[in-house]
């Protein structure tokens, strides 16, 4: 998936590559910090920077501009309704005791492990799905982001073997 993005991205500054590849779902900061350090030999902080500056930008987008697009298309599209109405359900059903429980660290802890379907657009949606107030949200997924990118850097450079 990687190669088949950079091959889209060529031509572009290396600092939009890796700003653009941990924006992208499933890669994020997994996929732009070892980029950025193993492809374009950036300087450690520069890499860190980048990729959590691109990390940042979905989650603004979504719980910015989400209920828009979402409305948006169920009047489009009538059968995205049902659509988005299961998966809401289904993220509620998930997440109702975690987010009671824990309130904005379980969106951090959920953000920070840097597993597959886990990450910021997750994240967001989680966010927006319990409505939680966008500051606070936004937040969270900030300190969750720093932490990925702290265990990401670690492991990428072999500081942190698991």
């Amino acid at each position: 998936m990687l190669d088949l993005l950079l091959s889209f991205l060529q031509g572009l500054p290396s600092w939009l590559v890796v700003a653009i590849v941990a924006m992208t779902p499933v890669l994020e900061l997994r996929g732009a910090i070892p980029l950025a350090l193993g492809v374009y030999h950036y300087p450690l902080w520069l890499a860190f920077v980048l990729s959590v500056f691109g990390n940042m930008v979905p989650p603004l987008l979504i719980l910015l501009g989400w209920y828009s697009v979402i409305s948006l298309m169920e009047k489009r599209f009538p059968a995205f309704h049902g659509f988005m109405s299961r998966y809401h359900d289904r993220l509620h059903t998930k997440w109702q005791d975690k987010i009671d429980r824990y309130g904005p660290w379980a969106l951090a802890l959920f953000v920070a492990v840097p597993l597959p379907l886990s990450g910021v657009w997750s994240g967001a949606l989680i966010a927006w799905v319990f409505g939680l107030h966008r500051r606070p949200a936004l937040l969270s997924i900030f300190v969750g982001v720093l932490a990925a990118a702290v265990i990401v850097t670690a492991v990428t450079t072999g500081t942190l073997r698991l």
